[in-house]
């Protein structure tokens, strides 16, 4: 699923990004979910965490612009995928400072919309990872996987120990390993029958010590051969 937000004050450029959009999918043949916005504001209140993989940002809006927007979208996501769409071209080289992958020209026309989304699935795909959506006391939490420092079981719970503090939801460890297999999540690995890593995180091996960021974790002696070939493997392939 690729999950595209639109924010687009003007009804008319809206429905023409929507139009192609349509489209391109009738051709391409992809799952995605489309949300609209009608401010750059809106968007800031309203981001969808763990749910934005390219986002087509109007420029010139009411109150707080498409590029100061996408200043303080980028202190909170620099995975998602920018695309600026402007009337006047000379806005597009302030995409560089946000790390903008293209822009587009108003109005669109379906020949550029399509070759720019291609490049931008192309990348957004290629930045995809899974997104845990765990239950907390009647609490919904999206959660990216690289957002993960450990996870721990405590009862008939799992501790997600995160960038954004812990989340705690009802999970069996053998659910947890069930998602990481049939998804591929790589970064992910049992180091003991308590505890997964996120092999990103690990900063220091000594004997049967893990060390993610400052806490020491233990390995197991059946699991150590294994947990240190999946290490390996993560950091040859580039910690991906």
């Amino acid at each position: 699923m690729i999950y595209i937000s639109i924010v687009e004050d003007n009804d008319e450029d809206y429905l023409n990004l929507k139009d192609s959009l349509d489209r391109y999918v009738k051709e391409s043949s992809f799952d995605y979910c489309l949300t609209r916005y009608l401010s750059g504001q809106d968007f800031l209140d309203h981001y969808p965490e763990g749910q934005n993989n390219i986002i087509f940002m109007d420029i010139e809006m009411p109150g707080i612009n498409g590029v100061e927007t996408s200043r303080l979208i980028r202190q909170k996501d620099d995975k998602a995928v920018l695309i600026f769409v402007t009337n006047l071209a000379q806005y597009a080289i302030q995409g560089y400072e946000v790390e903008a992958l293209d822009f587009v020209l108003k109005p669109v026309t379906y020949p550029t919309f399509r070759m720019k989304l291609s490049r931008a699935l192309k990348l957004a795909l290629r930045e995809q990872e899974y997104v845990f959506k765990l239950e907390d006391g009647g609490q919904t939490s999206f959660l990216n996987s690289s957002d993960i420092y450990y996870v721990e079981t405590y009862g008939h719970l799992l501790i997600f120990h995160t960038k954004k503090g812990e989340i705690r939801t009802y999970m069996a460890m053998r659910t947890l390993e069930h998602i990481i297999k049939e998804n591929n999540i790589h970064n992910l690995a049992r180091c003991n029958t308590s505890f997964v890593v996120n092999l990103k995180y690990v900063t220091k091996i000594s004997g049967l010590d893990v060390y993610i960021n400052n806490d020491k974790l233990t390995i197991s002696r059946p699991r150590r051969k294994e947990f240190l070939a999946q290490l390996n493997l993560f950091m040859m392939n580039g910690g991906k």
